[in-house]
């Protein structure tokens, strides 16, 4: 992607696929867009020449900011975890890692030292290449 330009456009041109996987985790329009609105604000000025799928990596940062915005409106993991393909606990699990991810914190309890996993910002491009289920 050559500038900010194309950014938006792209960001534009899976809005309402954004709009509609937030909305199945928050349960409202209203919840859905202000995850959208949210993700955009995090990454308007990102660099995403690496990024592979930049579907996927959108993805990704809304579904972690709706993870977080579970906390806000109380929706139970019981019902996020069929959404996504996981079990409630594994939703729980990515639900804290997405937290830790959004504040900082280190994605790893204890982790510290040579080695240890990196907190990644949210619209850091190595997000869209991870694919693993843990």
């Amino acid at each position: 992607m050559s500038d900010e330009n194309d950014l938006v456009r792209h960001f534009e041109q899976h809005r309402d696929y954004l709009r509609f996987v937030a909305r199945r985790i928050l349960g409202s329009d209203g919840q859905a867009d202000d995850a959208v609105q949210d993700a955009w604000l995090r990454i308007a000025h990102s660099d995403v020449s690496e990024v592979h799928s930049l579907r996927n990596w959108l993805t990704t940062i809304v579904a972690r900011l709706c993870l977080v915005l579970h906390d806000l409106f109380a929706v139970q993991f019981d019902h996020i975890a069929p959404i996504i393909g996981r079990s409630p606990a594994a939703t729980r699990q990515l639900a804290s890692r997405a937290r830790r991810r959004l504040t900082g914190a280190p994605t790893e309890i204890g982790a510290s030292g040579p080695g240890a996993e990196k907190s990644l910002p949210p619209s850091s491009p190595r997000h869209a290449t991870g694919t693993s289920k843990g």
